[in-house]
């Protein structure tokens, strides 16, 4: 885990142990004041727009968090994947600190999954000869480079037939 995503769970940790100060005090306010632990329906309006505002904040606050989290890894994998969609694919109980291996387990399917797509591609082309184009616009830069290596190759080659 980087130094990023280490602050970043530090963050969301602090916050959550700051709404569960608050949810205890809002317990505590309502056994002073005589009001049903527990019931929702109990809550006074006030403090149901309180827990809604909570709930929202700690909501954002999980997005932004996954955001970082998703958009960390994502650089380090070198894949283009829509982190909004990703998202919403998220188990919805699935706790914080085990996103970061969800998320790398999803990036590398989508790795996979390009990568068989590619291949695929390449067998088809590779018929007609348009492989070396594909593979100069959809293959990592490492792969680009040597294809651009044999490329001047190929060039230097057919000059020296001329």
């Amino acid at each position: 885990m980087s130094q990023m995503q280490r602050e970043h769970l530090l963050k969301l940790k602090i916050k959550q142990q700051t709404i569960q100060r608050l949810r205890e005090d809002l317990i505590a306010a309502k056994k002073a004041a005589g009001c049903g632990v527990g019931d929702e329906e109990q809550v006074p309006e006030g403090d149901k727009d309180t827990m809604d505002d909570l709930r929202s904040q700690l909501e954002l606050l999980k997005k932004e968090y996954f955001t970082t989290l998703a958009f960390n890894i994502k650089m380090q994998s070198n894949v283009n994947v829509e982190l909004g969609a990703l998202y919403e694919r998220l188990p919805r109980g699935l706790p914080v600190v085990e996103w970061p291996v969800w998320i790398d387990a999803q990036i590398e399917r989508l790795m996979r999954d390009d990568a068989a797509s590619l291949n695929d591609e390449l067998r088809a082309r590779s018929m007609s000869g348009g492989d070396l184009e594909l593979r100069q616009r959809r293959a990592p830069s490492s792969f680009a480079s040597s294809s651009a290596v044999s490329r001047s190759s190929r060039s230097s080659s057919n000059a020296s037939r001329r």
